[in-house]
C-alpha cells in the first residue's frame, strides 16, 4: 500500500492506497472501454476510518477517491506483430530483392515497416513503407520495396513493424504515438556482383 497524510479538521490523518491486479487477461482484437478515477484531497465531511473498494483499488478514507470519469474508448487490444523474414541475423540478403514478411495481428488493420542502420531502430529510417492496409483474418503480410537502390550492399539493417487500428486513437509506444511495434530484428545485405544496376 502507498501511505499518505492529510489534514482533517485541523488534525493530521493517515491514509493509504492499495492497487492489485486481478483483472482477467485482455483478449487480442477485442474492443474495450474504460473509466478513470484520481486520488484527491479528502473532504472533511467523510467519516474517519471509512474505506472504499472499487475494482482493484482500495482507498482509505473513502473520500480520497474522485468520482469516475465518463466512459472512454473504444480501445482495441492489439499485440505486437511477429517478424518472419528476413530472419534474425541472416546475412547475404540481396539488397535489390528483399521481401519483408510478418504476422498480422487480431484487431489491427494498418501496418508500417521501418528499416534503420542503428540497433535501437530510432531516428530517421533509411526505408519506410507507406501505411499498409490489411483486413480479414490474421495471417502473414509481405512487403517488397519498389525500386532499387533503397538498401545498400554489405550493410547491417534493423527492421521493425508497427500495427494499429485506423479508426481509434493511436497507441503510444516508447516516445512515439501511433504504433504497437514488433521487436527489432537485424539482417545483413550481400555484396553485389560488379555492374549490378
Amino acid at each position: 500500500p502507498t501511505a499518505f497524510t492529510y489534514q482533517r479538521n485541523g488534525e493530521q490523518e493517515d491514509g493509504s492506497i492499495e492497487a492489485t491486479s486481478s483483472r482477467p487477461d485482455l483478449i487480442a482484437g477485442h474492443t474495450y472501454y474504460y473509466r478513470a478515477r484520481r486520488v484527491v484531497k479528502p473532504n472533511s465531511g467523510a467519516p474517519p476510518g471509512s474505506t472504499t473498494q472499487t475494482s482493484d483499488l482500495t482507498v482509505d478514507p473513502v473520500d480520497a477517491l474522485s468520482q469516475p470519469s465518463d466512459a472512454q474508448g473504444p480501445v482495441t487490444y492489439i499485440t505486437a506483430p511477429t517478424l518472419s523474414s528476413p530472419s534474425q541475423g541472416v546475412q547475404s540478403v540481396d539488397p535489390t530483392d528483399v521481401s519483408f514478411v510478418w504476422s498480422t495481428v487480431s484487431g489491427a488493420d494498418e501496418y508500417q515497416i521501418r528499416v534503420y542502420t542503428n540497433a535501437s531502430a530510432t531516428g530517421n529510417p533509411v526505408l519506410i513503407s507507406p501505411i499498409l492496409n490489411f483486413t480479414g483474418s490474421t495471417g502473414h503480410y509481405t512487403y517488397q520495396p519498389s525500386g532499387r537502390g533503397q538498401l545498400d550492399e554489405t550493410t547491417t539493417y534493423y527492421w521493425v513493424v508497427g500495427a494499429r487500428k485506423a479508426s481509434e486513437a493511436y497507441p503510444r509506444c516508447g516516445s512515439e504515438d501511433g504504433w504497437v511495434k514488433s521487436q527489432v530484428r537485424n539482417f545483413g545485405t550481400a555484396t553485389l556482383p560488379p555492374g549490378t544496376p
